[in-house]
């Protein structure tokens, strides 16, 4: 039996009125079984909420690279500095996206 497509990056589909708490423990229940798409929907939500810990945003960050969208990882890791300028995973992982695209004046 084919397994139905699913499309990366669509929030929309999720309940706008989610509290962080279950936003989080969604996002986890997706972790724990590896299913990093379903995950990423719960954390990229999460990393957007203004309750969210800036962590959120790396973690969104950090799927997105999972699931080859560079693009969508860097837009959260400069959430989450934005959020947290000091936040060492953010700087770090951006400069290491700056890099792998040479831009190298943006990663120092």
């Amino acid at each position: 039996m084919e397994r139905p497509h699913r499309t990366i990056g669509q929030t929309d589909q999720l309940p706008t009125d989610l509290p962080v708490e279950e936003l989080t423990r969604r996002a986890n229940a997706f972790l724990e079984k590896n299913d990093f798409v379903q995950a990423y929907l719960y954390v990229s939500r999460l990393a957007e909420h203004e309750e969210a810990d800036p962590q959120a945003g790396v973690t969104a960050g950090l799927l997105a690279l999972t699931l080859n969208k560079k693009d969508e990882a860097a837009r959260h890791f400069r959430h989450a500095r934005d959020r947290a300028p000091d936040n060492f995973d953010a700087n770090y992982n951006l400069a290491l996206l700056d890099i792998a695209a040479g831009n190298f004046d943006e990663a120092a």
